[in-house]
């Protein structure tokens, strides 16, 4: 079988029910913070409501609907107060955690240091992999972005089953054009196909090395 190039990065599984419907005030979108913990990366939501959720919302976060989010996944919401230095959270469960606040603003909860994701410019001229291999199953997609607002999607992925005899490989592509807004970014495909994703990065440069895309990072070529 083809040796396939997997660039494993930390995969993190996010909710996605906060694609179903749109936030009727963008400009109340919180704040994402990130960071690693033993278990992989962690992500915390911050409303300026005073309520928090642990998880990256999908589909964008001017379009996260808390309400669905937090009826499917309960445990995962809760309420935080901010005090000088510290962060209080209680979650829906009733179990508390304490936060401390350092002066860049970086948290650390439970020994993991989160920071803030920050926006990404609304026009892109990079390439940026993502791969998995889990269970045989290889993926690997290179995503093209160019500063005229069109991209370029490339996938190669693969099937071992691990005797040397039953393997198979398939690639694809796809193009169009995208649009950001915020921490939103809506592909729209040549097909017709439309598409939003949550887009952040660590940091506030035109073309950061790590991409975040929906609770996973995608590394630039």
């Amino acid at each position: 079988m083809r040796q396939f190039f997997i660039l494993l990065i930390i995969f993190f599984s996010c909710n996605t029910n906060s694609n179903q419907a749109t936030n009727s005030d963008p400009a109340t979108a919180g704040k994402l913070y990130s960071g690693s913990s033993v278990n992989g990366n962690v992500y915390y939501y911050l409303l300026p409501s005073g309520q928090i959720i642990f998880g990256c919302p999908t589909g964008g976060l001017e379009n996260f609907n808390l309400k669905l989010y937090c009826s499917t996944s309960p445990t995962s919401c809760g309420t935080y107060v901010k005090n000088g230095v510290t962060l209080n959270i209680k979650w829906n469960d009733n179990h508390e955690q304490i936060g401390k606040i350092s002066a860049n603003g970086d948290i650390e909860i439970n020994g993991s240091l989160i920071g803030e994701m920050q926006k990404v410019p609304n026009r892109l001229s990079a390439s940026y992999d993502f791969g998995v291999n889990i269970g045989g199953t290889s993926m690997a997609e290179t995503t093209k972005f160019n500063d005229d607002g069109t991209f370029l999607v490339s996938r190669v992925g693969g099937v071992d089953s691990g005797d040397g005899q039953n393997s198979s490989e398939w690639n694809s592509s796809h193009s169009g054009k995208y649009k950001i807004n915020g921490y939103t970014i809506i592909m729209m495909e040549n097909n017709g196909k439309i598409t939003s994703h949550t887009i952040y990065s660590m940091d506030k440069v035109a073309n950061p090395d790590m991409l975040g895309w929906d609770g996973n990072f995608l590394s630039k070529k």
